[in-house]
């Protein structure tokens, strides 16, 4: 048996723009494109506030299981880990991507956020990640530049 999204009937296979999609500010741009224009994307706090906020709190992480967030660490892992991978071209819109983010937003590091991404994953889902036998290597050992 194959793993779902919540509440849907298609298959969970999520890239990394899975990670981006409290950051889309289509149709929100007078609401949370104005609020998000005022964060620096490039200062690792800020970034980890809004993550913090929009995604481990929103209602979109809080509905997946311990299966979902298994997927979804070991994708983060398996992207961070890959020599030169390319983190900016989660950002731009193509035919996988279909999303817009904040218009003031000029990112130098695109690789931070993941590496955010990745520390608060385990602080958020490390017991439940450790209970399916999910190994949790040093963000160092992860190809940092």
């Amino acid at each position: 048996m194959s793993l779902i999204y919540p509440n849907s009937n298609c298959t969970f296979k999520p890239s990394l723009a899975f990670f981006l999609g409290e950051f889309d500010i289509y149709d929100r741009e007078e609401s949370l494109g104005e609020y998000l224009n005022r964060f620096d994307p490039n200062d690792r706090k800020q970034i980890r506030f809004l993550l913090e906020q929009l995604f481990f709190d929103g209602p979109r992480v809080k509905s997946l299981t311990a299966e979902h967030k298994k997927v979804l660490f070991e994708r983060l892992v398996e992207a961070l880990g890959e020599p030169g991978y390319d983190f900016k071209s989660v950002f731009e819109l193509n035919e996988d991507h279909c999303f817009c983010l904040p218009f003031d937003w000029e990112i130098d590091n695109y690789r931070l956020f993941f590496e955010e991404f990745y520390r608060l994953a385990i602080d958020h889902w490390g017991d439940e990640l450790r209970a399916l036998n999910v190994t949790l290597p040093e963000l160092q050992e992860l190809n940092i530049p």
